[in-house]
This record gives C-alpha cells, structure tokens and sequence, in this order.
C-alpha cells in the first residue's frame, strides 16, 4: 500500500501504532489473514502455506 500524505504525517509525528494503523485500514490497507483468506479463496495459496508464514518459528 503507498504511503498517502495522511500516513506520511503521522509517521513524521511518531504517532502511535494503532493510530498509524486504523488510518492505513481506513486507506485500504488489508491485514495478513484478511490478505491470505483472498488469496485462499481465489486459489493462489493454501492454508498450510498461510499458516507455515504466518506462524513461522524463529528457530
């Protein structure tokens, strides 16, 4: 998602997290199970592999 002049804004006041958040949601941003739950359906990934990134161990 490109970064828009709103976004742009807050990041430069350090907003916090959840407000960079909710305005890149409300810009269209998508989060990863939204992201991966489009991609499932549409057939371009599984669950297994969704589910081997997004809870991939660090060891």
């Amino acid at each position: 998602m490109p970064v828009n002049s709103r976004l742009r804004e807050l990041i430069m006041v350090k907003a916090n997290a959840e407000e960079i958040r909710k305005t890149a949601i409300d810009n269209g941003m998508e989060n990863l199970q939204i992201a991966a739950i489009r991609k499932i359906l549409a057939g371009e990934t599984t669950i297994e592999e969704y589910m081997r990134v997004a809870y991939m161990s660090n060891g």
